[in-house]
């Protein structure tokens, strides 16, 4: 199951995303503030992030967006950028965001990007497994191999 965490200090907002994505089968988390998204993605590792711009606390969007992708633990999070500033998507790239819409935005155009996120997510996961499933038949067949006859 896709986990989507949904970081925004006004709550009606996270509501309303909430009910645009119900339509889904995803996991949803909230967050109120950059700092709860960091908290929040190292122990549940969303694999999408809708995050504002403008919050209180210590992290603004970006930073946090920052701090998540320099992060081992949580850089494969896909970010989309979700903000009332038109002026900032250059730094909310620069940051590692996947994605930025502006407030007001479409909520299909929304939907159909995290519909585009979520697919490379699961190309992503398929690949994984591709690869360790090609590491672990080259182990067992080195173990053959080598083997005592």
């Amino acid at each position: 199951m896709i986990k989507i965490l949904l970081v925004d200090d006004e709550k009606d907002i996270r509501k309303l995303l909430e009910e645009t994505l119900k339509r889904k089968d995803y996991e949803i988390l909230q967050a109120g503030t950059g700092d709860d998204a960091l908290v929040i993605s190292i122990k549940k590792k969303p694999d999408l992030i809708l995050m504002d711009i403008m919050m209180p606390g210590a992290l603004s969007g970006i930073e946090a967006t920052r701090n998540l992708k320099a992060d081992v633990r949580t850089k494969q999070s896909k970010v989309i950028i979700l903000t009332s500033s038109s002026t900032a998507y250059e730094e909310a790239m620069n940051a590692g965001a996947d994605a930025y819409f502006s407030k007001p935005y479409s909520p299909l155009e929304l939907l159909r990007k995290i519909d585009e996120l979520v697919g490379q997510i699961y190309l992503e996961r398929d690949e994984e497994v591709r690869l360790s499933s090609s590491h672990l038949r080259g182990l067992q067949s080195a173990r053959t191999e080598n083997a005592p006859n």
